[in-house]
């Protein structure tokens, strides 16, 4: 891959990573949908970011009850995203 090649696809990396967030919160464009699912496909990095994202957002939202969350909570999301790493 040339380095032309390369920085476009960091780019696209850096786009679709700025949308995550939105898509995540249900929040994103029918456009932007469009492009995060092809992204997706393409791109390993991102995919598996994605799934680290949604697992997160699944803990949390499984282990917090009412205004505070559990005692521990943040550092148990803190190891996993280490574990990731």
């Amino acid at each position: 891959m040339n380095s032309e090649n390369r920085g476009e696809q960091l780019n696209q990396s850096c786009s679709c990573m700025e949308m995550m967030q939105s898509v995540i919160d249900g929040e994103a464009s029918e456009e932007q949908m469009i492009f995060f699912r092809q992204h997706m496909n393409e791109c390993a990095s991102c995919s598996g970011n994605y799934r680290v994202e949604t697992t997160l957002q699944e803990l949390v939202r499984s282990r917090c009850c009412g205004s505070h969350p559990p005692q521990g909570l943040a550092e148990k999301i803190k190891n996993e995203i280490s574990k990731l790493s």
